[in-house]
């Protein structure tokens, strides 16, 4: 419903202007093609089209979020805080878990399933390592700390999954950085969120 509002207030004009200015316009094919691509496959193969959609709520929450980013400065940097200290609260007590309870193989935190919990955390840890360079009232060496512990969780939690979408995640924002610069405030926040 919010999607729709949006287009019907916007047009699809302005929606696709913006669009390529967030994503970048190779990305935004690239996803258009993943979308056609699945549900031509899922109508040939009787499987669900649900599944790709699914990531259609994702990518407009990362507009939305891109969009706030360009049009307040300061929403960037509290929210690199607040994943941050977010991140690091469930990493501490995924941590305390395995240290306390010797049946525990994998971190799992909060969450109860090792998955999810390095999931969280994978969308925390560029947020923390953005947090450990900007300027703020916390120490660095406690926001280093924050760091360090995260990603010892992250590692423990043996999600072969997460670590590798982090990877591929790092990776991707870093070419699109490299190939088409940072110099954008849209691709800044983008690649910020």
């Amino acid at each position: 419903a919010a999607i729709l509002t949006l287009c019907l207030r916007r047009g699809p004009r302005v929606l696709w202007g913006q669009a390529r200015q967030i994503f970048g316009q190779w990305s935004l094919w690239l996803w258009i093609g993943f979308f056609a691509y699945n549900l031509v496959a899922a109508r040939l193969l009787g499987g669900n089209p649900r599944g790709p959609l699914r990531w259609i709520g994702f990518l407009f929450l990362y507009f939305l979020a891109a969009e706030t980013a360009m049009e307040r400065p300061s929403w960037p940097r509290r929210l690199c805080a607040i994943l941050a200290w977010l991140g690091t609260a469930v990493a501490l007590h995924g941590l305390y878990q395995f240290w306390k309870i010797p049946t525990y193989v994998r971190l799992e935190g909060l969450f109860l399933q090792h998955n999810i919990f390095s999931a969280y955390l994978s969308l925390c840890l560029p947020a923390m390592a953005i947090y450990t360079r900007l300027p703020s009232r916390v120490p660095a060496a406690v926001r280093w700390l924050m760091l360090m512990a995260s990603s010892i969780a992250f590692i423990l939690s043996y999600s072969r999954g997460a670590w590798l979408g982090l990877a591929i995640g790092s990776i991707s924002l870093a070419g699109t950085g490299w190939f088409h610069g940072f110099n954008t405030r849209a691709r800044r926040a983008g690649a910020l969120v």
